[in-house]
């Protein structure tokens, strides 16, 4: 698998802080609406690798109702790579994964994000944090795919 790029320069990354930027003016901070700038961010990231973003994923259990997280990155045999938990700013990200593993949410590879931070949860552990234009970090993106 070829090393990602992905910086804090390029034009998908610049877009996405510019449309948090227009929705703040406009107090526009709730999950819904702010969900789709990192959504489109997510799919630029996922043509790198040949894999697909899709949104609203359905996660079957047995005997019980499925999960629903907000996005999903497949390759190219529909085969979950990852997944996406969007909130908004005024959720706390630890809680928030918290209830989300109590109820039965992945814990291999998924990320808790809001505009100004997210948590990597890998492999049962928080394996990075970051999010912010200041702390995305030298390798342009807070963390690995």
């Amino acid at each position: 698998m070829s090393s990602f790029n992905l910086k804090p320069t390029h034009a998908p990354v610049k877009k996405y802080y510019a449309t948090l930027q227009r929705f703040a003016r406009g107090h526009f901070d709730k999950e819904g609406n702010i969900r789709g700038a990192f959504e489109d961010l997510l799919k630029h990231c996922a043509r790198q690798y040949d894999w697909t973003l899709v949104p609203e994923y359905s996660i079957p259990r047995k005997d019980r109702n499925p999960l629903s997280v907000d996005g999903a990155l497949l390759d190219a045999f529909n085969l979950p790579r990852g997944y996406w938990e969007a909130k908004d700013t005024k959720d706390s990200l630890e809680a928030e994964m918290k209830k989300k593993f109590e109820a039965g949410y992945p814990r291999s590879n998924i990320l808790f994000q809001r505009p100004d931070r997210a948590l990597l949860f890998q492999d049962g552990r928080i394996a990075g944090r970051g999010m912010s234009p200041t702390t995305v970090g030298s390798s342009g993106f807070p963390f690995a795919l």
